[in-house]
């Protein structure tokens, strides 16, 4: 994945913790965090806290946070960070696993932040993701979303995932930052080529620049 945008501010938020933990996010106006009106959202937190305790602690964010997999009821883990015992998904329902998982739309409606901006949308979730964006393309409520900070999963193992990629380009989304995981590594199906399995992206939504730059 190629940089489609040139952010001049940039700053890790959070740890590595064994390659993974902190996530990149880009400070340039508009995608500049203001304290106390910043909106976070992190799925898969896997009990590394750095990401949101930056956000809290440093930006003083509203978080959300949520992760199934732990096995923690709701809890608040400071004023600002709020655990919630969901998870994102492709569509409502509880799992196997006894999973509560809903949609984007879904969750930002039972939160009652229809009307918020999502400063920053993190999603870690271990291949659930290419289901979770296509229910979101469904839903629109990416249209509301700044800053994206998602790993993909076995990417490009076919030609559907690269076209669920490339519908993030076609809403708005650019490419600030991209980190590949080192550590899963495989032939790719499509182009035959050694790719890498874990792919770290980090989008802004250009529409919230054009629409700042008409001001």
């Amino acid at each position: 994945m190629k940089i489609q945008f040139d952010c001049r501010h940039r700053i890790r938020a959070g740890t590595e913790e064994t390659g993974d933990g902190g996530w990149e996010v880009c400070l340039d106006p508009p995608y500049n965090m203001k304290p106390g009106k910043c909106l976070v959202y992190s799925f898969g937190i896997s009990y590394k806290w750095s990401f949101d305790d930056y956000m809290d602690q440093e930006k003083k964010c509203e978080v959300h946070a949520f992760d199934p997999s732990i096995g923690q009821d709701d809890f608040n883990r400071s004023a600002n960070i709020h655990f919630h015992n969901l998870g994102l998904g492709g569509k409502n329902w509880t799992n196997a696993k006894k999973w509560k998982m809903y949609t984007l739309g879904s969750i930002v409606r039972l939160l009652g932040h229809k009307d918020r901006t999502l400063d920053y949308l993190k999603i870690d979730i271990e291949k659930s993701e290419w289901s979770s964006l296509e229910a979101m393309y469904q839903e629109g409520v990416l249209a509301q979303v700044k800053q994206l900070g998602i790993e993909f999963h076995d990417v490009p193992s076919n030609r559907k995932r690269v076209s669920i990629i490339n519908r993030l380009y076609e809403l708005g989304f650019r490419i600030y930052y991209t980190k590949q995981n080192f550590f899963q590594r495989k032939r790719s199906r499509l182009t035959r080529r050694t790719v890498y399995g874990c792919m770290e992206s980090h989008f802004v939504n250009i529409n919230f620049y054009k629409r700042n730059k008409k001001r």
